[in-house]
């Protein structure tokens, strides 16, 4: 954070001086250009002959490179924290991802293994699951249907792995009962705001009938 600060500061710093070191620093910057003498002294004197436009102008790029100091600083945090999830998320070093579905059954996951240097492959399926969400309304529970972000794993291999970090509950019985089906792991977050504990049962509205999950 500070960073960012330091250099917005140094840059608000350059416009406020720069109405007071004008005539210096447009010498200084017309030495190179001497040897177009008229044309050289005609933009120093431009420059220095209003201080107020030339400080405007001064300001307007102050912003710009602003704006790319903020942007840059957006782009390196969001890198940041995409790859620190996938260092702490993903099992095994590389993520493939597939710009069309790709069914369990698909031979692209056995030419995959068969690449030299793949020790192994995992399998992840993105979805966006309907959540049933349970919220106290005036003293009354009330259901309303999210849709959640989901991924659907095998849970051996995270369990080999041992990267993901559990906050509550046996990472064993968690991958093993993820396997067998009929059992959820939900992330922090969603287990904070919902009231979810270990051994509580989530609802789906994934057809005709809510399924719950355990």
């Amino acid at each position: 954070m500070w960073g960012p600060l330091v250099i917005y500061g140094l840059l608000l710093l350059t416009v406020l001086l720069v109405p007071l070191f004008l005539r210096p620093l447009v010498r200084i910057a017309g030495l190179p250009f001497r040897i177009f003498r008229n044309e050289e002294r005609l933009a120093r004197s431009s420059l220095a002959r209003d201080r107020s436009r030339t400080a405007l102008t001064v300001g307007a790029l102050v912003v710009g490179l602003a704006m790319v100091v903020a942007l840059g600083t957006a782009a390196q945090n969001v890198r940041k924290i995409g790859a620190n999830w996938l260092a702490e998320t993903i099992p095994g070093s590389e993520l493939l991802t597939s710009i069309r579905p790709v069914s369990t059954t698909d031979p692209i996951k056995d030419e995959l293994a068969a690449i030299p240097g793949v020790k192994s492959i995992s399998a992840i399926g993105i979805f966006s699951a309907p959540y049933v969400d349970t919220a106290d309304v005036d003293g009354r529970s009330h259901k309303s249907v999210v849709r959640q972000q989901a991924a659907a794993i095998v849970g051996r291999d995270y369990l080999a792995d041992g990267r993901l970090t559990f906050t509550s509950g046996d990472p064993s019985s968690a991958f093993v009962a993820l396997d067998s089906g009929g059992s959820v792991i939900v992330p922090e977050s969603l287990a904070q705001s919902s009231g979810l504990h270990v051994g509580d049962t989530v609802e789906f509205a994934t057809g005709p009938r809510r399924q719950v999950f355990g």
